[in-house]
């Protein structure tokens, strides 16, 4: 009731869990959305798993939130259980909970036509749910596993246009640091994109899904044609003198990307006309922090948010040849350890963002950018 008076009169704005999708037995390393209503993920096992929302969670959703999120209205799935001897998310669908109204014309708990005997039942929430409806009421059905890497999981990342998921796992030679390519509509492995010689750290694709960014171990970043599968550019010898730990694209349509690594730069790569494969992207700006660099977003409007190993949160902004920082947040404010990944909350414009950390914290800030770059 405090909550929903609270949302009412608009006094205040505030994050709730409102599904617990997955519950996993290893360490999670990685997770993407490919659409609003489906994701894959990834842990410390050579196999990842691929689960989509109920149509109980987007009503709930909708309810909580006020959210209109895009479904398939043909979805007969309401929920999801863990068999006792099981360890994947199965599907409960309306047929599975229809009733077996017998000789008394009613219908108890035992009535319900479920496989196995499960906690599940489909409520409908005007409020966060308490702990209790968490575990019980909230799984997501596992549609698919995706079989086909050697190590463990370490990186996944989902298209712009739901057609495609790049997965990489941890590696020490070439064979084993291929970045695969799945088809979100049968997934089915399509390509295995082999140049890297260590772990791929990060991948990211283009904002309209046709290029593919990967960086690595090994301190070389490779861009990558989706449709084709093939290479279209390879960074110049010694681009960067450690690793590199993360990458993301300009939203401006320029084909401009950035890397950062842990030899404390980050640097921008500017597209050419060049045929050589080493020369397509050229190095236009960089910048020196004090300390390694392990995360980037930039947003649409072109602020670059860096996420750093000592936990420090900046905000950046190239301007032609240079790389200007706009603001730092305040340390008190900033993780304790080592941040793993900074994300731009999606038509936030530059405003909003999101921070995960190796202290077990997310952090959901807002931050305000005035003409004279001020906090």
């Amino acid at each position: 009731k405090q909550w929903y008076q609270r949302r009412v009169r608009g006094t205040e704005r505030g994050w709730y869990e409102i599904a617990r999708s997955q519950v996993h037995g290893h360490d999670m390393s990685c997770v993407d959305f490919i659409s609003e209503g489906a994701y894959v993920s990834g842990s410390e096992e050579k196999v990842l798993r691929v689960f989509q929302a109920t149509s109980t969670f987007y009503s709930n959703l909708r309810a909580i939130s006020g959210c209109e999120v895009e479904r398939d209205e043909s979805a007969d799935v309401i929920g999801a259980h863990i068999p006792a001897l099981g360890l994947s998310n199965k599907a409960i669908s309306k047929s599975d909970m229809e009733t077996k109204i017998e000789h008394t014309g009613t219908a108890t708990t035992k009535d319900y036509d479920i496989p196995y005997q499960v906690a599940f039942a489909p409520a409908s929430l005007t409020q966060p749910p308490v702990e209790e409806l968490l575990l019980q009421n909230t799984l997501w059905p596992e549609l698919r596993k995706l079989y086909g890497h050697g190590y463990e999981v370490y990186q996944c990342a989902g298209s712009p246009d739901s057609t495609m998921v790049a997965t990489s796992c941890k590696a020490s030679k070439q064979q084993f640091a291929a970045v695969l390519l799945w088809e979100c509509d049968n997934w089915t492995k399509s390509r295995q994109l082999v140049h890297h010689n260590l772990t791929v750290t990060r991948m990211k694709f283009s904002p309209d899904s046709s290029f593919l960014l990967t960086v690595s171990r090994d301190r070389d970043w490779a861009v990558w044609d989706v449709a084709s599968a093939s290479l279209v550019a390879a960074s110049p010898p010694k681009c960067h003198a450690r690793i590199i730990w993360d990458c993301a694209w300009f939203k401006d349509g320029s084909l401009s990307f950035a890397t950062v690594s842990r030899d404390k730069k980050i640097k921008v790569w500017d597209f050419t006309e060049a045929h050589n494969t080493t020369d397509k992207w050229s190095c236009s700006c960089s910048r020196r922090f004090d300390a390694a660099i392990t995360a980037i977003d930039i947003s649409v409007t072109g602020v670059i948010l860096l996420g750093f190993e000592t936990g420090e949160i900046s905000l950046v902004k190239r301007d032609n040849d240079q790389i200007s920082v706009l603001c730092s947040v305040e340390r008190a404010v900033c993780p304790t350890l080592t941040i793993n990944t900074v994300q731009w909350r999606p038509g936030s414009e530059g405003t909003e963002f999101a921070v995960c950390s190796e202290d077990n914290n997310l952090l959901l800030l807002r931050v305000l950018l005035t003409p004279k770059n001020e906090e």
